[in-house]
């Protein structure tokens, strides 16, 4: 079974259907796979989690989270569909990443422009907090990578209770503020040059007071650390009794920043 896909990219409609293979080597269904405007989209569900991947352009794409599927209906118009917002853009000939762990899938992409990784993702949340239904993420980390500004304009989107929810109203990743980067900074630790993953935490901004936070649970299978210039791009590495692979979060490479992510991955 193939967890993750690293190499090269030239186009957005590679990237979907690349992405659409992983998925379903990944015991994700299928729905539909066909192109929209000229360009790739995939329609694919796991259990109640329904999402559509598709290229907008022939260097963009957009992950939308959805709450069925209907047969005909373009991807915005899918059941209980999210706004759709540009994902990212592929730079043609430079790197892209797609991995699967237990519970997300995820898409990450060098961006030249701007010179950094931008990543997306669809999974559901780990160790959720309270008895609210569902629980399912839809996010994207173009602009400002995992930083609670990035996710006030609907890049990020949260189901919950049966309906999709934009980032306005429901938070998002926390990457800007909180304990866990200053974890990032005391690594590699100096006795033994060795890293820890650090669980990224989902936050829900309250809707009465959006100065506040709520901690609802993790992203599955993703991770923070701290490289430093001890490793590269896509190395796999073992962490106690799992193997991890290792990417740039939004740096060029690996330690450029004060943090990197860590995916774990499968058997």
């Amino acid at each position: 079974m193939a967890f993750y896909q690293y190499g090269i990219v030239t186009t957005a409609n590679q990237l979907v259907a690349d992405f659409k293979i992983l998925a379903e080597a990944n015991g994700w269904t299928i729905d539909l796979f066909t192109t929209y405007l000229t360009y790739n989209r995939v329609h694919l569900h796991k259990g109640s989690s329904h999402f559509e991947v598709y290229a907008t352009a022939g260097t963009a794409f957009s992950v939308v989270g959805c709450t069925g599927y209907s047969s005909g209906a373009i991807p915005t118009a899918q059941p209980g569909a999210t706004a759709a917002k540009d994902t990212g853009y592929v730079t043609a000939n430079y790197g892209f990443c797609l991995i699967s762990t237990a519970g997300g899938l995820y898409i990450g992409h060098f961006s030249n422009g701007h010179n950094y990784w931008c990543w997306a993702g669809i999974c559901t949340l780990q160790a959720k907090i309270g008895t609210w239904a569902d629980g399912i993420i839809c996010f994207n980390s173009y602009s400002q990578p995992f930083n609670i500004s990035a996710y006030t304009s609907g890049e990020s989107q949260l189901y919950i209770n049966g309906a999709w929810t934009p980032s306005v109203a429901a938070g998002g990743f926390c990457g800007s503020v909180g304990s866990d980067l200053d974890m990032c900074a005391k690594q590699p630790m100096e006795y033994n040059a060795g890293i820890l993953p650090i669980p990224i935490t989902l936050f829900v901004r309250l809707v009465t007071d959006y100065t506040k936070f709520q901690p609802i649970g993790f992203a599955p299978g993703m991770y923070r650390c701290n490289g430093g210039n001890i490793y590269t791009t896509a190395e796999e590495i073992p962490v106690g009794a799992d193997t991890y692979l290792i990417m740039p979060c939004n740096g060029a490479t690996i330690g450029l920043s004060s943090h990197d992510l860590l995916f774990k991955l499968g058997a």
